[in-house]
């Protein structure tokens, strides 16, 4: 990795899960993936450290055959479509 690529890095190693995430939630932005991944709460936060944490999850959802595992599937459907009340 050049000094320049590694300067600009956009994802910091702790959220490659979202790039997983993003795969599995495609109708979410990575930016918005990253900003809602900041907020207490969010079905995304919770879904991104179950995938940072899961031996199944982040592998198959970042170069596997996509499935997660049951905790994580049911965390994923949550963030489809979940709104914060102030945010909305």
């Amino acid at each position: 990795m050049t000094r320049e690529l590694e300067a600009s890095a956009v994802l910091a190693a702790d959220q490659f899960g979202l790039l997983a995430m993003h795969r599995a939630v495609p109708e979410l932005g990575l930016t918005e993936l990253i900003e809602r991944s900041q907020h207490v709460g969010d079905p995304v936060r919770l879904s991104m450290f179950h995938v940072a944490s899961c031996p199944r999850c982040g592998p198959a959802l970042l170069v596997g055959d996509g499935l997660a595992c049951d905790r994580g599937r049911s965390l994923l459907d949550a963030c489809h479509g979940w709104r914060d009340r102030g945010r909305a």
